[in-house]
């Protein structure tokens, strides 16, 4: 072998290698390899090739034999453990990492390696130790200090983190990733102003930076700045490599912005990039709900489920389709899933098992506290006289505002207040898991009304208050609590609702939580009576009903209340179907006396009005 041809056309190779000219070199490596196969340089700088050209596992292959030749070289050392740590080979990564340390105890670099491979195995405290020893062997290492802030951000010390990045880019204001990360933090410490700055020095500096993109256009959907975060995602989306997850945060964008079928789209592209990809197909499934397609987004769901079986969201999400196709046994059966959603549902820490389907309540005690909406208790109260009927004791803790209305289920029912629960019972419930515990199906909905009522005195004395003896009284109700996105959506305005009022009829609203411009344009409207400031409960509301011959409201806790008391009520519900109003006609399984009233399209409320000023004129 004559050495010094080798040499001579190794220094060609790596000529070419850094010319670019990448398959000459390649071609010119492995013919010294050849010839002489235990070529360290050689052996190195084809490695190196590879890893440059995207193949990963031969790169690590060549350095591996190059190394198996000269293993004390802590600096290569630190090259291959990088590589494996990359290729998600963990563990080989730490040995590697460990041997470089304990022959080269003040080698930054090693330090380094090690804080940045113990950190990706979760253990950030050694991670810790590691690069801090890192930064204090070289006080001006930008990337110890990068890797020991993401490793103080996974351990909860975000002002430490965000020290330790601004140390890193007074050190090197150039460095995109640490403007990207401190953006991170600071969107965790809730800067979000502090943080877009931060992603918008990132992306100056590398304009395709997907992360950094990805990361600010969340920051604009938390500030509500849907528009300007859809720009961001849709530029992912342009992006080869980051089209995945461009085409999804620009779904999740379009969809705050309402705009469903464009997201729904989005999310079609999301998933042919990544198929596996469970929240794509969640959200897309919420999308298409939105749409009024219960069919396909419960499809959706599955597939979210499929590759993710403990998904709660999706397992809620498909739930609520199921109920409103009307399938209410497997509809029920998921719903139990709000129970283990981030953001629990009727989940309360009691230490009594829970009713289940089957159990035999007679003689028992079983305790029954609320959750959701107050419409959603009172809905779901009328299965407390079928547990009595089964020989249970109920005892039913209940809010302030409905204690006394829910005294009226039962004479034997014990109301206590609703953050308390009865010292000794042999099972406890949420409300609206009854219906599983029951068997509900469609063809069972005990549907019997009234099984609530109003208090006889206070019907009397509401009557005397009421003006407008001799004429029909209509009481009206426009929104819901507008201060929660999704209810929000079910209320109108005042001034949609006032489209209804005529001469002919005495009005009275039963709104709650007016605001002042709402209070000044009742006052305006002679035959329109505020009770708002007269109410003390839900008993008082349920005594002015008695009193009325119609109670027009949109999807809100008195249309549960008309419906429980028996008294006529029209309905007015948003555009997609919901389970209780179902997808189409006028009726509701749960309420007899209902009559509903849709929406043509996505919050157009004139369409609905239009049919029940139609109706109210045929009265």
């Amino acid at each position: 072998m004559d050495s010094r041809a080798i040499y001579a056309d190794l220094l060609r190779a790596a000529g070419l290698h850094r010319a670019g000219q990448l398959e000459p070199a390649e071609a010119l490596y492995r013919e010294i390899l050849g010839r002489a196969p235990d070529h360290f340089d050689t052996l190195w700088h084809l490695g190196m090739l590879h890893h440059q050209t995207g193949r990963l596992p031969s790169a690590i292959g060549l350095l591996e034999r190059a190394i198996a030749l000269r293993p004390g070289e802590v600096d290569r050392l630190v090259i291959l453990g990088a590589l494996l740590f990359q290729a998600d080979r963990k563990d080989e990564a730490l040995a590697i990492a460990s041997d470089a340390v304990a022959r080269a105890p003040q080698d930054a670099d090693a330090r380094n390696l090690l804080g940045l491979v113990l950190g990706g195995m979760g253990e950030h405290d050694e991670a810790l130790a590691e690069l801090r020893q890192a930064v204090a062997i070289n006080p001006d290492f930008t990337d110890a200090q990068n890797n020991l802030a993401l490793n103080l951000k996974a351990v909860g010390r975000l002002e430490d983190a965000a020290a330790a990045l601004q140390t890193a880019l007074r050190l090197d204001p150039g460095l995109a990733q640490s403007h990207k990360n401190l953006g991170d933090v600071r969107r965790d410490l809730g800067d979000l102003p502090g943080a877009l700055a931060s992603y918008d020095a990132a992306i100056r500096l590398q304009p395709g930076y997907e992360d950094a993109l990805n990361d600010r256009g969340v920051a604009l959907l938390d500030l509500g700045r849907l528009d300007e975060a859809l720009q961001d995602f849709e530029r992912i989306a342009g992006l080869k490599a980051g089209g995945g997850s461009g085409h999804y945060n620009a779904g999740l964008a379009l969809s705050k912005l309402n705009r469903f079928e464009d997201a729904v789209a989005q999310f079609d592209r999301a998933i042919a990039a990544r198929p596996d990809h469970a929240d794509a197909h969640y959200s897309r499934g919420v999308a298409l709900a939105e749409l009024d397609r219960p069919e396909a987004a419960r499809e959706a769901f599955t597939a979210a489920i499929s590759l993710r079986a403990f998904f709660p969201e999706a397992h809620f999400a498909r739930s609520l389709n199921s109920l409103l196709l009307g399938d209410l046994a497997e509809g029920f059966e998921g719903y139990e899933w709000r129970k283990r959603l981030p953001d629990p549902l009727g989940a309360r820490e009691i230490s009594a098992r829970a009713l289940a389907p089957g159990d035999d309540v007679a003689g028992a005690t079983v305790f029954l506290h609320p959750e959701q909406g107050l419409g959603d208790i009172i809905q779901f109260s009328r299965y407390v006289p079928m547990l009595e009927a089964r020989g249970a004791k109920v005892v039913m803790a209940t809010p302030a505002s409905l204690r006394r209305l829910m005294a009226t289920l039962s004479p034997t029912v014990e109301i206590i207040d609703a953050a308390k629960h009865p010292l000794f019972f042999r099972a406890h419930s949420s409300l609206l898991s009854l219906p599983r515990f029951f068997g509900t199906t469609a063809q069972t909905i005990p549907a019997r009304t009234p099984y609530l009522s109003a208090d006889p005195d206070l019907t009397s004395a509401w009557r005397q208050r009421l003006p407008g003896a001799g004429r029909a009284r209509v009481g009206l109700v426009w929104k819901s609590n507008v201060r929660n996105v999704e209810l929000a959506k079910r209320s109108m305005t005042f001034e949609d609702m006032s489209r209804l009022i005529t001469p002919d009829r005495t009005w009275v609203s039963l709104q709650m939580d007016c605001t002042p411009a709402e209070a000044r344009q009742m006052a305006a409207l002679p035959n329109l009576i505020a009770c708002e400031d007269r109410i003390a409960d839900f008993a008082d509301t349920a005594a002015i009903i008695e009193n009325l011959d119609l109670v027009i409201t949109v999807d809100t806790s008195v249309a549960h209340l008309a419906g429980a008391l028996g008294k006529p009520v029209w309905v007015l519900v948003q555009h997609i179907g919901e389970w209780r109003w179902l997808r189409s006609g006028t009726s509701s399984p749960w309420y007899p006396t209902a009559r509903v009233y849709r929406q043509p399209r996505f919050m157009d409320w004139r369409g609905a009005l239009d049919d029940v000023a139609n109706d109210l004129a045929a009265l």
